[in-house]
């Protein structure tokens, strides 16, 4: 659970994030799915993150 929402990086460029310490986090690599070796679209993982929003509790 959070408070503030949460980022899922898919393509993008990740220079920005040798700035910024993310969630006072300084250990933590930020990454993406692609660099994860994902292929995947924006389009498709926006369609499976809404189904698992979507999802009914187990």
């Amino acid at each position: 659970m959070t408070s503030h929402g949460f980022a899922l990086n898919v393509d993008g460029d990740l220079m920005p994030w040798n700035w910024a310490v993310a969630c006072g986090m300084p250990d933590v690599d930020m990454t993406s799915t692609s660099r994860e070796g994902l292929a995947a679209t924006m389009d498709d993982v926006r369609a499976a993150v809404a189904a698992a929003f979507e999802a009914s509790p187990a």
